[in-house]
């Protein structure tokens, strides 16, 4: 390689390390600013992915995401769904044998005791959950 094709490889090297240098300044100093275009980019970085065969994830039949959304609550007949609900949802998936079960919902108070009561344990018979909260819950006053 000559000196001048080494030069220009050096040249091209630091423009390319100046450019990511550049780009970490900003989102780290304006990230508010940068945050949404960061989503998108991740965003269209998960559609292209997606639509290239090789670069595709494989679909894993095992792994299964339950929602809960309007024509479940309109079976359910019931908008505000409580620890019943969540219990029995527990249990039945228990029964099939699930190896996880993974939760995002929130339960900021205690209701009644036999609802209270009926999550807890159905948590505890699934023997899947695991968690950083103390067990027993609610702890004991």
């Amino acid at each position: 390689m000559s000196t001048r094709n080494k030069r220009r490889t050096r040249v091209a090297i630091l423009w390319v390390v100046a450019s990511f240098a550049f780009a970490h300044a900003c989102f780290w100093s304006l990230p508010k600013v940068f945050e949404p275009w960061n989503a998108q980019t991740i965003d269209r970085f998960f559609v292209l992915r997606s639509g290239l065969e090789q670069f595709r994830p494989a679909y894993d039949g095992r792994v299964v995401h339950i929602d809960i959304n309007n024509s479940s609550i309109q079976q359910l007949n019931n908008f505000y769904l409580n620890r019943s609900h969540f219990s029995r949802v527990i249990r039945n998936l228990a029964a099939m044998e699930t190896a996880a079960q993974v939760y995002d919902f929130i339960l900021p108070a205690l209701t009644n005791e036999t609802d209270d009561r009926a999550i807890i344990d159905a948590t505890r018979e699934a023997g899947t959950f695991t968690s950083a909260w103390p067990w027993p819950w609610p702890p004991a006053a």
